[in-house]
């Protein structure tokens, strides 16, 4: 008979567990997947029930009114759960508000979410009810404490049959890690091995041919941990394209390419619903045109149009046929992986030319298996390293491309894997074993990449090969980007940088850290390979050294890493008083109200302050050690070459990481002496202070990123393709040529093939203040709860600002309540993708969204029946970018605010209808647009859709008529459009 485990779990007032209290309880006592009995009561609680959780768990006040109190509950629930271990999905919640409540449970307590975090790498999110899905387990309710016992239950006994999986190589080095941690969930990986080393006396013997297997390894150079842990599949990889110097180039067959997107073509196969749209043929003739002509193209495509597919084909029937390569750019996650693993292979199955398609990411995405095996043998210094210890442990037989992308990495999770990724200086491939047998990651994705007739990237690792001299991306003339409009933003991120405070201590911890009477880091690593080797941390009397030296050699060496580790101290609190002066030269310049965020642009009134003259010395006293540390690594490196005594050796892999380090320092050092002491007139420089998180970052940004994309992207390739369904203001594309420098090539603008006029109300209130007038903020209060009475909710509204947003939201959430409206705000209800899921998943609810649902946002149907623009989105006049782009103009607002405002006015618009069957209304609550002269120009860039203009009294009325209406449904009289 197996163990007897309680599933547990309730449902309360909210998710805060220092605030909320519980208001129902359920458990489930099983054995082996049998339930031997329930246990559920309602709780009275002491605070009103919200009407958001009534909505999610259908339980209402009347439910929870007459129930018992949770203290009168404790004696049954005691009983009920015993001494028997508690599973629950992020169970440490649960207990946390019991044990608030006056119920602690100091049961073992075994958590479904961090199980399924380190055994379904797989999964892309961990809810209950998506991992229940993902492991084949019925879910009929959820959000009820009962069923999601039952659930949870379930989940649990699936996820145990998983771990009894792992190999015993596995488990052990597992359970010898987690050995002496504070880890709950040891005890249940130390029970699954002792259950396998029970039942392994009943196994058979393995064959006699298995018994060589070790001496069958060792002739093949492979080591049994690699068998172990599956990396010998290293993949046959394609050999690279060399296209041809100088060859004549075939162009592309136009007739062919259209009678690929015609009804009935292969398209038709390949996609489900698909439609031939001409606005597509169009774009796909423009792009292959600049193929065929070596010609730059900027083109702006409206929703629906499938744009995505008008550039993929030409590209890939281009790049076949001429034995090239073609880059794709993309901004986002998202497009990236549909591109790559939707598109591409849907194209590869019904097109006659055979192409090879490759995606790759930036080096720091990547495990490095020589640095992995390091990790392997320290001890996990945190419960964080342990955790991400036992996910790669699991994860790393199944993948095939040691991307961290397919792991779910919390907490300081993300800061311990830079330990094992692949370092952005790189190490030298031929010193690396595992690059010679075929099984480093990075080396296999570039491989590959080398191969690919087309490779996706995305815009950050393309602005990354153009600052490194073109050597992250493999050889190519021919690009397109899409997202084109985030293209400014995120090269000026990429060629900038920002140094945070913490930065400096935790860089140089690397090297040299003192913890009691020692030091621990990489100095320490190579001072311990000169001593004899022992065992657990002692020396062996007697034993010889890791490495062999002589005494002259290991006096420098020693008299080093001495003066290193005396430098690396004087580190931490110099960088200290450096961001310390800069923070309180901010806090006492910013004239930004923000209390969470503060920014100071630092002008040449600024850098004349005596405070700033403080942040200056502040620096010579932090350059001191610096500059030292450079000096003595730089000598120590050389005698460690000197030293080296060849692949792999503990020796290589210690200089290698000492290398990386000191290309670290020799950055921050760079950085913050260009910032501070001989700042660039082509840059801008800034503060910023978040309070959230305590840190205080000096920045720097290129002030002006379109002469260096046509210096060293653009005029270097043969095809740009530059797309967007938002590049254009008025259908004119100069204000994106000029920031992106794309100064020559064709341009076409074509519209959606979504018919706005029968399907958009686009309603301006004419009587409401403008947001910088008094009374604006009521008045807006006052139409959207109007609004979202007339619509049933389905309603997402976008801000600015999150102040703006705070602001709306305290005010509207009681009157919403009280209209049986689900009300769910930005970073106030959950995260981005909880949001979307709620808002998609529940039918009267409004959605308060600030900037990341500008785009990005994609809900199809009903769902989103109405979107509120509650401001132009002009960008604030404070932001030192904006600012001192500003500057370069002779009339800022109509040449760079306007026009920057249009395009992320058009982004926002395109948020409703996604489908041509869609249908909804567009609310402006911005009277700016009808009562300034720039307004029309906001307007002219939407398509035609039906326009009204009325009191704002009449608004709810009319979007109620209008969503009645059947899409075929008669016209009103439309607006004249720059898409129509």
């Amino acid at each position: 008979m197996g163990r007897i485990y309680i599933a547990l779990d309730t449902e309360a007032t909210g998710l805060r567990a220092e605030t909320d209290e519980i208001i129902e309880i359920g458990a489930v006592r099983f054995r082996d997947g049998q339930i031997l009995e329930r246990w559920q009561s309602f709780v009275r609680p002491g605070q009103p029930l919200p009407y958001k959780i009534t909505a999610l768990t259908g339980i209402t006040a009347a439910d929870v009114r007459g129930a018992p109190p949770l203290y009168t509950l404790a004696p049954a629930l005691l009983r009920f759960v015993a001494d028997h271990p508690i599973v629950g999905h992020s169970i440490e919640i649960d207990l946390a508000m019991l044990k608030r409540q006056g119920v602690p449970l100091r049961n073992r307590a075994y958590d479904t979410f961090e199980l399924a975090t380190l055994l379904l790498p797989e999964v892309p999110v961990y809810s209950l009810a998506a991992v229940a899905t993902a492991l084949g387990i019925h879910t009929p309710m959820q959000h009820r404490a009962v069923a999601d016992s039952e659930m949870t239950m379930g989940v649990f006994e699936a996820l145990l049959a998983r771990l009894a999986e792992l190999p015993p190589q596995v488990l052990s080095e597992i359970n010898h890690a987690a050995g002496s941690s504070e880890w709950p969930l040891r005890h249940l990986f130390a029970e699954i091995e002792r259950d396998a080393a029970h039942t392994a006396f009943s196994l058979p013997m393995p064959g006699a041919d298995t018994g060589n297997l070790g001496s069958k390894l060792a002739a093949a150079g492979f080591s049994q941990t690699e068998f172990d842990l599956g990396l010998l599949r290293p993949p046959v990889l394609p050999p690279p394209l060399n296209p041809p110097e100088n060859a004549t180039t075939h162009p592309l067959d136009m007739t062919a390419l259209v009678a690929a997107l015609d009804t009935g073509g292969p398209l038709s196969a390949a996609f489900p619903a698909y439609e031939a749209r001409p606005q597509q043929v169009a774009m796909m003739k423009a792009v292959a045109g600049a193929f065929n002509e070596s010609k730059h193209l900027i083109v702006e495509a409206g929703t629906g149009t499938g744009k995505s597919l008008a550039y993929l084909l030409p590209a890939i029937r281009y790049a076949v046929t001429n034995n090239t390569r073609v880059v794709v750019a993309t901004a986002t996650i998202n497009l990236q992986e549909q591109l790559y693993n939707k598109d591409l292979p849907a194209l590869a199955g019904v097109l006659d030319n055979p192409f090879r398609a490759a995606t790759l990411k930036g080096r720091s995405n990547y495990l490095c298996l020589r640095r992995w095996a390091a990790f392997r043998r320290s001890a996990p210094a945190t419960l964080d390293e342990l955790r991400l210890l036992v996910k790669v442990l699991v994860w790393l037989p199944t993948t095939g491309t040691g991307d961290r992308g397919e792991l779910l990495l919390t907490g300081s999770e993300p800061h311990s894997w830079s330990k094992i990724a692949v370092s952005e200086e790189g190490c030298p491939l031929h010193e690396c074993v595992h690059n010679q047998k075929g099984l480093c990651f990075f080396h296999r994705a570039k491989k590959t990449a080398e191969a690919a007739h087309v490779l996706v990237v995305n815009h950050a690792l393309l602005l990354a090969d153009i600052a490194t001299g073109n050597r992250v991306l493999p050889p190519y003339t021919h690009l397109i980007v899409d997202e084109a409009h985030h293209l400014e933003d995120e090269a000026t991120d990429q060629l900038g940088y920002g140094v945070t405070g913490h930065e400096p201590g935790e860089l140089i911890a690397g090297l040299s850290k003192r913890q009691g009477d020692g030091h621990n880091g990489h100095l320490s690593d190579l001072r311990r390979l000169f001593r004899p080797a022992g065992v657990g941390g002692r020396e062996a009397v007697g034993a010889p050294p890791r490495v062999r030296v002589g005494a002259a050699m290991l006096a420098a060496i020693e008299d080093h890493i001495e003066r290193l580790q005396v430098m690396c101290e004087r580190v931490p609190a110099a960088a200290h008083e450096l961001f310390d002066g800069m923070h309180r030269l901010l806090t006492a310049q910013s004239e930004e109200r923000n209390e969470y965020d503060k920014r100071l642009r630092l002008t040449s009134r600024v850098r004349k302050d005596p405070q700033w003259g403080e942040v200056q010395l502040a620096w010579e006293n932090l350059a001191l050690p610096l500059t030292a540390i450079l000096n003595d690594l730089n000598t120590l490196i050389g005698l460690i070459e000197e030293l080296d005594e060849g692949e792999n050796s503990d020796l290589t892999n210690v200089g290698l990481e000492i290398g990386n380090l000191w290309g670290g320092v020799e950055t921050l050092h760079s950085h913050l002496h260009a910032a501070i002491t001989q700042p660039s007139d082509g840059a801008v420089y800034w503060l910023s202070a978040n309070a959230r998180e305590g840190t205080t970052t000096i920045h720097c940004a290129p002030l002006h990123v379109g002469e260096l994309l046509d210096r060293y992207l653009f005029s270097s390739k043969r095809t740009v393709v530059l797309a967007s369904a938002t590049l254009a203001t008025d259908s004119d594309f100069s204000y994106i040529r000029e920031r992106l420098g794309l100064t020559a090539g064709h341009e076409l603008q074509v519209g959606s093939p979504f018919d706005y006029a029968r399907s958009t109300l686009l309603y301006i209130p004419d009587d409401l203040a403008e947001p910088n007038q008094p009374g604006y903020q009521k008045q807006l209060e006052a139409a959207l709860l109007d609004l979202c009475r007339a619509s049933g909710g389905r309603a997402l509204v976008l801000f600015t600002s999150h102040s703006a947003l705070r602001t709306t939201y305290r005010a509207l959430q009681r009157p919403m309540e009280q209209a049986g409206l689900l009300l769910l705000g930005h970073n106030l209800d959950g995260s981005r993708r909880q949001l979307l899921d709620r808002f998609r998943s529940t039918p009267r609810s409004v959605l308060l969204g600030t900037s990341s649902f500008w785009e990005g946002i994609d809900v199809v149907g009903d769902a989103l029946s109405v979107l509120v623009i509650a401001k132009l989105p002009f960008r604030v006049p404070s932001d030192p970018v904006f600012a001192a782009r500003s500057e370069s103009f002779e009339d800022a607002f109509a040449q760079y605010a306007l026009p920057q405002a249009i395009l992320r006015f058009k982004q926002g618009f395109g948020r409703l209808i996604r489908h041509r069957d869609d249908r909804g209304v567009v609310a402006i609550l911005d009277r700016r647009v009808v009562s300034k002269s720039y307004g029309h120009l906001f307007l002219h860039a939407l398509p035609a859709c039906t326009l009204r203009e009325g009191p704002a009294h009449s608004l709810g009325p009319a979007a109620a008529e209008w969503l009645k209406q059947s899409p075929t449904g008669g016209r009103q009289s439309a607006m004249e459009g720059a898409g129509s």
